[in-house]
Parts: structure tokens; sequence; C-alpha cells
């Protein structure tokens, strides 16, 4: 067995290994990794005594992000990923020989996305499914005859069809809220379970504006700001890469996803914007919404004159109802709707809009969320589920965090919230070590890439120019110019 221990070599960034993957096959550990710098696959093996060692290759794939692998007797296969440059699919396949050691090239190029492609062995069969959708199927294919020689493994691969059994948009929507005695913690639902963030403030992506809102579908998120939605590319979780700016009559207060669509809270009325097309249309409402809710197929709105029921296909309005005014939160809670408006906290009957008797309760716009049917606010720098006994209302605090009930969007490892003028980017996955050399500063790097001047590191430089070290560990600093007293 294997007894993991520090080996006292060296970091996989020195290797230049940036994405990496560990293997066992026999009696050594693997690791295959990318080298973004060479654009090269790199393979290290760890033996029992802990000798770490690179293996020499004269021919070798090329780096990717998603490292695609499947054990097969003394091979490894390798398949798909994403070019590092391009984001588009790399549809090679190769194997590694670990007798041998080296590695072998399939002669074929894939037709289809197999960025991320998920293995399974059936039968001896080794088959790959991409999770992308393409005309109602998954893009599979399996390989008939992996201990083959190269060449018969190629004209054996064969392209399956999986059906998808269910289409439909996704929203990630499985955050939770985490009671652990007076602490009431964001994190995910997984395995049925509501697991708290491990990482709550993992990541900060800058927007260069005020964030409002966001909202997301699949691998679109939508980020409101003061007079826009940015509507960014996430399949890169921790880089989003934005692909639309919509201008609108901001600023936007609220974002809601129906169908293939964003519902859009402005200034005057309400924005749709298509999430294939981007086709825009504003319609006038004669009130400057602020909230948006879904529920029971019909489209909640809280503006400046009170609520208005809209159909969310058509945004025909259904009816209305002049409260007090100046409408900036509506939940949704079995049939009740919760609005904090001019007057404070009122109650409505979702059906009809009728008032219901609620005591006086005052709390200006705060952040609100609902989960398990429970309403959360954040007053006086706590968290505070509101419960109700007739018109009575109680208070049970908690110490929480207010951006934990803004607007948010799951997908992947990353739940992104509004915070300041950027993203805030929790995660429930262990802490990852970062990246050197992928250009990005990250968590536990002092640089990557790039250089500064050498009279901002000390007051001793009187010129010169540092680099940022191929460990990311802080400034090469050979080139500083010292004062030498002359």
């Amino acid at each position: 067995m294997y007894i993991i221990q520090e080996t006292g070599q060296a970091t996989l960034n020195q290797f230049g290994i940036q994405e990496a993957k560990l293997f066992s096959v026999k009696n050594a550990l693997y690791v295959i990794g990318s080298d973004f710098v060479s654009e090269r696959m790199r393979i290290l093996r760890l033996s029992y005594d802990n000798e770490l060692k690179e293996l020499p290759f004269t021919e070798f794939p090329v780096d990717r992000k998603n490292i695609n692998i499947e054990k097969y007797g003394k091979y490894v296969y390798l398949t798909g990923g994403t070019n590092p440059r391009s984001g588009e699919s790399v549809n090679d396949v190769w194997r590694f020989d670990t007798d041998l050691e080296i590695w072998e090239q399939i002669p074929i190029t894939l037709n289809g996305d197999f960025q991320v492609v998920i293995p399974t062995m059936i039968n001896g069969e080794i088959v790959w499914a991409s999770p992308v959708i393409d005309d109602m199927y998954h893009s599979s294919f399996k390989i008939s005859n992996p201990a083959d020689s190269p060449a018969n493994v190629a004209a054996g691969i064969e392209y399956i069809e999986i059906p998808v059994t269910e289409v439909e948009y996704f929203i990630g929507d499985d955050f939770c809220l985490y009671e652990d005695g007076t602490f009431l913690l964001g994190g995910r639902l997984q395995g049925g379970n509501c697991n708290p963030f491990t990482v709550p403030q993992y990541d900060t992506y800058s927007i260069g504006a005020t964030v409002n809102t966001v909202a997301g579908s699949d691998t679109k998120l939508a980020v409101g700001t003061g007079n826009d939605v940015r509507i960014y590319d996430i399949t890169d979780q921790l880089y989003p890469t934005l692909v639309h700016t919509q201008n609108v009559y901001g600023p936007v207060s609220d974002i809601l996803v129906y169908e293939n669509k964003l519902i859009v809270a402005v200034e005057n009325g309400i924005d749709t914007i298509d999430l294939e097309t981007y086709a825009y249309v504003h319609t006038a409402t004669y009130g400057t919404t602020k909230a948006l809710e879904s529920y029971n197929d019909k489209l909640y709105v809280g503006d400046g004159q009170g609520i208005k029921v809209f159909d969310p296909e058509t945004l025909t309005l259904l009816s209305q109802l002049n409260t007090s005014g100046d409408v900036t939160q509506l939940e949704i809670i079995d049939g009740v709707i919760h609005t904090f408006e001019w007057a404070g906290l009122k109650r409505y009957d979702a059906e009809t809009l009728a008032e219901i008797q609620t005591d006086t309760y005052y709390v200006y716009d705060p952040e609100t969320f609902v989960y398990n049917s429970k309403l959360y606010i954040f007053k006086n720098n706590s968290t505070v589920e509101l419960t109700f006994n007739g018109s009575s209302v109680t208070e049970v605090s908690y110490v929480g965090d207010e951006v934990e009930l803004r607007n948010h969007y799951t997908y992947g490892n990353y739940t992104y919230f509004p915070e300041g003028t950027g993203l805030r980017i929790s995660t429930t996955e262990e802490d990852p070590a970062p990246i050197c050399g992928n250009s990005h500063l990250e968590t536990g790097e002092v640089c990557d890439g790039g250089s500064v001047a050498c009279i901002t590191l000390s007051g001793d430089y009187i010129g010169g120019t540092a680099y940022c070290n191929s460990l990311c560990s802080g400034y090469n600093e050979d080139n500083c110019e010292e004062d030498d007293g002359w």
C-alpha cells in the first residue's frame, strides 16, 4: 500500500505543471499534468522510495485544461480537454504505455465537443460521454479494443448516441443555509445535506462597477450594475469571460431567469434579454421596478407604486395593487407575499392581493432570502429569521453574513455573490493550490507573471525591474540597482 508523507521533492510548479491528475499503475504513482508554457503534457513518476522523476518523451500530447483519463491494463488513455488558448475542444486520443513509459497517439481526430468527458468501462470497452448536449444526444464515443495497436484502436472507435432523457435550462439553485447553534452559514446542497462553504470568500472577480445583483443559466452568468447587464461565460469558473453587455434603463435592481431569457428590474419598467440571441426588449410599467419573483407561473413585481402581477411570457399585466409604495423587497412563501416597502413589512395573499394584517415592523430595504419556507433578513449586523403568529412578528437572531442573503448563482464547484464592485466566489471544495503561470493572481501567490519597478519593493533600490519568480512566491531582484553611496 501507499503511505502519504512529505517527499521533500520539488513542487509541480517547478516541473512546469499547472494542472494535473494523479493515477497509479502497478507499483508506481504517476502525475500527469499540463505545461501551459511549453504547450505540452508532462508525466512524473513517484515510486515507493519517494523518488520523483519526470519521464522524457520524444512524442507527447499538447497541453489542455480538463484532463480526461481512464486506465485499461498497462495503458492510460487521454482524450479531449480544453485548449487553454482558444477555449475550444481538443479532439485527440493518446495513450500512455506504463511498461515502456512512452506515449502513443491514436491516429484519429474526434468529431464533437469533448472538453469534459466521463469515462465508463462497459464489457471491456471504454465509453466516453460528454455532458454537452448535441441535437438531443450527448457527444459520445467508445473504444472497443483498447489493448490493440494504435491503428486498430482508431479503426475501432465508434460514435454512439446517448439520448438526453430530459432537456431543460439549468439554473444552479442548490445554495442552502446551515444552522449551527447561533450561526447561520451559507453552503451547498450535496447529497441531500446542506454543507457549509469550506471557503466562503475563496476568490473575488472584479467587474469594475457596483454589482447590484446576479443570476445565471448553465454557463452564463448575468451581472446587473448601475446602467447595464453584463453576461459572462463561466466555463472557466474562476475566470469569467465577458460575452455581451446590454445597456439598460438602470440601475438594475434585480434579475430573474425565466426559461431562456433574463427578466430585469430597471428604473422605469422591465427589460428582457434572450440568453441565446441577446435580443433586448424594454417594457414600460410606469413604476421603478425593484424586486422580481416567479410564483405559480406568474411574475410578481415590486415597484414604486406597489405590487404588479404579469404573465412572464408576454409581460401582460394581470393584476396590480397600489400599496404604501416604494416596494424594495418581495418574497413569496406558501402563497403569502412578504414586502418591505415605505410603511415597512407588509403581507398579502398571492392570489387575491388582499392584505394580511401584520403588526408594525420597519426595516428599510434589508437583504432578504427565503430558504425552507423561512424568511431571513439582515438587520443590525445579524441574520434574523422572521416568524409570524397571527399578526405578530417574532425575531430569531443568528450570526450570519449579509452577502449570503443576496441573489446568487451556483455553477460547478462555485457560488457567485454580488459584493462591492465585483463578485465574491465561494466554494465547498477544499482550498485548491494556486496555479503558478496562469497569469491570474490567486490566494497564496505574491505575483503571477509580470514585473514591477524595483523601487516599489525597497527604498534601497534606485532603479531596475524585478520579474515574478518561477514559484510566484515573490520577485527576482537580481536586476535591481542599489545606491552605492557615490
